[in-house]
């Protein structure tokens, strides 16, 4: 099995490549070739372009040559003043359109032999201008002996240059001949190029492609023999495992009733210890109570210390059985809600009142912040109150007396919001998600010099989930905390504002 997986997974990122080649290869192979056919095309097409422009222009200069002889001779044979007139400016603007026929053919792109043979065009085209001015000139002007002296001029000087030109005008034409089949040449060429290199790389792929298929086979035929010599031991295995999971599902049945059995016991024992302890803890309170009031007569002062360290250790003993009864029965699932209308903000005013009993604190150092609200709501009205002892009290707890302790109830989104802040020690970041377990308690020193159980933040928040609600805790060490209880918004029946005093800070 362990072969096979491998093999697996060796042969799937070979494929991929395999086929991953051959892909790129045919797209190459496509590019590469139209790449080439296309710069073919493109080069035929420009030398085409250029060409048929060139020689567009040839033939209307080679025109233009045999009409200005045909223009010189109409006015030397013809007697009409109006007709020679014309015969005269049509030869002056077959002049200028050759000159700027000319001068079009040379800015196109031209070879070096091209190049020589309209040098010799020019030239030759700058000898006959003159001959043509002053013919055209002596007819016009009706010279002493003009139609003579201008024959002779037009047969022995002008005509002579005029072929001349005719002659370069052969030559370059049958330039553009040679320039044409060697662009074709060219153009065949890179045609049977790009053919042989396509069919090459097709060739190329194609037997990637075969040796990718004949790999692909070897490995699918090696995958199917490893597969079926391991079918057996994979039943086997599967087998076995079945008969362990069978096994440890009957152990796990056993230790989960074991643990019922277990949990059930201990909250039995939790709940007669608690009743059993609570009756002795309430003869020390109430006998302690009686020696520190001296009513059986009068103590020394050192018995009525020790009467006061007896009562406060059995307050403390008595709060830590009643705080492990409420976790036994929060585990056990065994907590019930008295649900009533209740009104939070009295439940709130009441415990803020003990929390400054018991600890002595002057009014304006735990308070309600003037944007409280009035809020009603549904819920168990003794278990809200022991929340909110629980939480107040460890604010005031590990705050100094003149540090204030700020309650803040609001309603966010529908939900009651209650913000309780101190100024106290504080609590390191990493160790509150540790604090909300059983028993925890903060690792600072100053922390470890106050009673407690552990057991006051579990429980809140264990309340407060009953309740639907949450309970969490921000705090900076060295600067305060903040504790937030939200409640959910269906439990909300009514909001009022209230107007409460300021409260100055001392």
């Amino acid at each position: 099995m362990v072969y096979l997986n491998r093999n697996i997974r060796k042969t799937v990122p070979l494929l991929v490549c395999g086929f991953s080649l051959i892909i790129g290869l045919m797209v190459a192979i496509a590019y590469q070739g139209l790449s080439q056919l296309e710069r073919s095309k493109s080069y035929i097409h420009d030398i085409s372009h250029v060409h048929h422009e060139k020689d567009t222009l040839i033939g209307k200069m080679q025109r233009l040559n045999r009409e200005q002889i045909i223009s010189l001779q109409h006015m030397l044979i013809t007697d009409d003043v109006f007709d020679l007139d014309d015969a005269a400016r049509q030869n002056v603007e077959i002049a200028q359109a050759f000159v700027q026929a000319r001068k079009q053919l040379e800015a196109l792109p031209n070879e070096p032999a091209e190049q020589a043979l309209l040098a010799d065009m020019k030239r030759y085209a700058s000898e006959a201008a003159p001959y043509n001015d002053r013919v055209r000139d002596m007819l016009l002007n009706n010279e002493i002996d003009a139609s003579d002296s201008a024959e002779a001029i037009l047969l022995t000087q002008l005509i002579p240059v005029q072929n001349k030109i005719s002659g370069v005008f052969d030559a370059l034409v049958e330039l553009h001949g040679v320039t044409n089949g060697q662009a074709i040449q060219i153009s065949e060429n890179e045609y049977d190029y790009s053919r042989s290199f396509i069919i090459q790389m097709l060739q190329v792929a194609v037997i990637l492609a075969i040796l990718t298929g004949v790999w692909v086979t070897r490995h699918i035929l090696l995958n199917e023999r490893a597969l079926k010599e391991n079918r057996d031991e994979l039943e086997l295995l599967v087998s076995k495992r079945t008969s362990a999971l069978e096994s440890s599902s009957s152990e796990a049945i056993i230790a989960r009733r074991e643990a019922e059995h277990a949990n059930r016991a201990k909250s039995t024992f939790m709940a007669n210890m608690s009743h059993e302890l609570r009756t002795p803890l309430n003869a020390v309170l109430g006998f302690s109570e009686i020696m520190d009031l001296q009513v059986m007569g009068p103590l020394s002062t050192k018995y009525r210390e020790y009467a006061t360290h007896i009562n406060t250790s059995a307050k403390h003993l008595l709060e830590l059985i009643e705080q492990l009864l409420d976790l036994s029965r929060i585990e056990a699932g065994r907590l019930e809600l008295s649900e009533s209308d209740v009104c939070f903000s009295s439940i709130l005013n009441e415990t803020i009142t003990v929390v400054r009993s018991a600890f002595q604190r002057e009014t304006y150092k735990i308070f309600l912040t003037p944007d409280s609200v009035s809020v009603r709501l549904r819920g168990d009205e003794r278990l809200l109150k022991q929340t909110l002892i629980n939480i107040i009290s460890n604010a005031a707890k590990y705050s100094d007396p003149d540090d204030p302790v700020e309650l803040t109830l609001r309603v966010v989104d529908g939900k009651a919001v209650l913000n309780i802040r101190d100024r106290g020690i504080g609590i390191a970041p990493e160790e509150i998600p540790r604090l909300f377990n059983p028993y925890e308690r903060s690792e600072a020193q100053t922390a470890r010099e106050h009673q407690g159980t552990g057991l006051g933040l579990t429980i809140a928040r264990s309340l407060i989930e009953a309740h639907g609600g949450s309970l969490t805790l921000d705090s900076e060490l060295g600067v305060g905390t903040e504790v937030t209880i939200t409640l959910p918004a269906e439990r909300v029946l009514l909001v009022k504002q209230i107007n409460l005093p300021e409260v100055a800070s001392a």
